[in-house]
């Protein structure tokens, strides 16, 4: 059993919205981070591990740039896993770093052979050969193809792979965060696609009620957190219209959920008949709400509607 008292003990993660990174980026960004921030495709989100902000950029799920970082000099420095890179080679360290030495000129993959590609600054070819090899990892149909999915057709999304290390023992992660412009509330969404066997196991049950208690330890410092974030993202141009909207007129007055909602995709109707009942009656008590979708919804606001369920 998970006691709740313990956490007051951990130290909630910050963001700082003036290091060196976003100043740079912002005042003077590198072609490189343009061509990234123009790909709608690309998702790019804010990280904090405690004792420093970077960023991690993502396609489908695939972390196509991570830990990206600079000096007080303008030095950028990030790193890439090796089965992104679309040329075969065998080496000995999982991820490989990019020399951005020269902005106005080809990125190179750091420390691995001569004669492999340059990034070339992330214009479309280099990003397309990339998204290629991501899409044999994580396919439009696997449970990250749908959450990048969610994130592309419904603005109201703003971080994705939210993690905090070391609570109580374990990494936790939340797939998705979401403003919900009804309720007025910052939302953390755990999903899944139907063939999960942690639906049926047992674990979703585990999962959810982590992050209930997480939420229960840290909901004053996660809605500080996020209005540091969301200031950093508009500070980078990394808002949709709508989020932005919202930002400029009454952000401070959101609050965070007590409870996170699980959604699941993929789903046929004949399968929500079977196994809602089921599923909803076991997670009822750590979830604010089960959503049961077959497309990706392009509006997930907090309502009941069908195969929408909130709970009491």
């Amino acid at each position: 059993m998970i006691n709740k008292n313990k956490g007051k003990n951990l130290m909630m993660k910050t963001i700082n919205p003036n290091t060196k990174l976003f100043h740079f980026l912002e005042k003077n960004p590198p072609k490189w981070w343009e061509n990234l921030k123009n790909d709608k495709e690309i998702v790019i989100e804010i990280r904090s591990d405690k004792s420093k902000s970077y960023i991690d950029c993502y396609y489908n799920g695939g972390c196509i740039l991570k830990g990206l970082e600079c000096d007080s000099k303008g030095n950028f420095k990030g790193k890439i896993h090796y089965k992104y890179i679309p040329i075969i080679f065998k080496r000995n360290n999982d991820y490989i770093n990019y020399d951005f030495s020269n902005n106005n000129q080809n990125i190179n993959y750091n420390n691995v052979n001569p004669g492999f590609h340059n990034v070339d600054n992330f214009d479309k070819t280099t990003l397309s050969l990339i998204k290629e090899q991501v899409k044999k990892y994580y396919p439009n149909d696997s449970e990250k193809g749908y959450q990048y999915k969610f994130i592309q057709r419904d603005p109201y999304f703003i971080d994705s792979e939210f993690q905090y290390n070391g609570f109580h023992g374990k990494d936790l992660r939340i797939d998705l965060v979401r403003i919900d412009s009804r309720t007025k509330q910052i939302v953390f969404i755990e999903l899944k696609k139907f063939g999960n066997k942690e639906l049926f196991n047992g674990g979703i049950e585990e999962q959810l009620k982590s992050y209930q208690c997480f939420i229960t330890n840290f909901r004053s410092e996660l809605k500080k957190y996020y209005l540091d974030f969301i200031q950093v993202k508009k500070k980078l141009g990394l808002l949709s219209k709508e989020v932005l909207q919202i930002v400029n007129h009454n952000f401070s007055s959101y609050s965070v959920t007590r409870k996170p909602l699980l959604i699941i995709a993929g789903c046929t109707q004949k399968w929500i008949d079977n196994n809602a009942k089921d599923i909803n009656n076991r997670i009822k008590k750590y979830a604010l709400g089960c959503y049961y979708f077959g497309e990706v919804n392009k509006n997930c606001d907090i309502k009941k509607g069908k195969n929408r369920f909130i709970f009491p």
